[in-house]
């Protein structure tokens, strides 16, 4: 076998994340031009675009940390990814809330009340679902 012809694993797909983030740049900008008489939509479009970028930065920075790195660091990170995740969760709950039907986002509140806040809170005696302590 030609030792030239042989590729790292780890450099084969090195193009995928740069197409990954030139296909989301185009269908955002296409959205936003879509959506440029509805500034709610704008509005989301812009948040999910930039909160998307600053999250991929965060992770890549979180992934290329040494181990020697002050902890400090990691926790700034880590907090940040946290933030970036839960604000893009919140614009996608906003969304999907807006087109719910009322009556359908009334039974989504009762299923979270109901069934997964209090496997939340550590209540799990409370909760409908079935954990692991109880069958045992």
């Amino acid at each position: 076998m030609d030792p030239r012809r042989v590729v790292c694993p780890d450099s084969a797909f090195d193009w995928l994340p740069q197409v990954g983030f030139l296909f989301l740049t185009f269908n955002s900008l296409n959205s936003a031009y879509q959506s440029r008489r509805d500034t709610g939509a704008l509005a989301f479009v812009v948040v999910a675009y930039v909160d998307l970028l600053m999250l991929s930065f965060c992770l890549r920075r979180l992934e290329k940390m040494a181990p020697d790195d002050p902890p400090e660091h990691k926790k700034r990170t880590l907090a940040a990814v946290w933030v970036l995740f839960t604000a893009l969760n919140l614009a996608f709950a906003w969304r999907v809330a807006e087109i719910l039907p009322p009556l359908l986002a009334v039974a989504m509140g009762g299923f979270y009340v109901l069934i997964i806040y209090p496997q939340a809170d550590g209540c799990s005696d409370r909760s409908m679902i079935p954990s692991a302590e109880q069958n045992v």
